[in-house]
């Protein structure tokens, strides 16, 4: 298995080799705690998953593809409450980002965007309990 710091140097800014480099992401990176190497990977990989769905706009299944893969990840780790709150909360942030671009994704394509938003809207809420400090939780 390829280390982080291996495959952060890897990274290449071609497409091709960038996809390649996305599907080879160690799944490491995305595991509690989050150190500064995983921070800084976590960052090049989505900012590397934009990369893509931007390239590949004129393919909004493909380039909804690579949402769909931020958004899988970025899910998970919200949802894993041995990550911080601050880090929870950035994932949330990132994931509502996700949706609208996604669902710009199902625009271009004509597909139906209902599912994708009710999907969103149940997981938002789901996680709104988990996620607030606990002085703005509800009694």
């Amino acid at each position: 298995m390829i280390s982080i710091t291996e495959w952060l140097e890897s990274k290449s800014n071609l497409q091709p080799a960038l996809e390649g480099w996305l599907i080879a992401t160690p799944k490491a990176i995305f595991d509690a705690p989050l150190t500064p190497l995983k921070q800084q990977a976590i960052g090049q990989w989505y900012m590397a998953c934009m990369t893509c769905y931007r390239s590949n706009k004129s393919e909004p299944k493909q380039a909804a593809s690579w949402i769909q893969l931020a958004y899988s990840y970025l899910q998970v780790m919200a949802s894993d409450q041995s990550h911080t709150h601050e880090v929870r909360l950035w994932c949330l942030q990132r994931l509502d980002h996700l949706i609208v671009a996604l669902l710009e994704c199902a625009q271009h394509s004509g597909e139906n965007t209902e599912e994708a938003i009710s999907a969103h809207i149940a997981f938002m809420s789901s996680q709104q309990h988990r996620n607030l400090p606990a002085d703005l939780q509800a009694p």
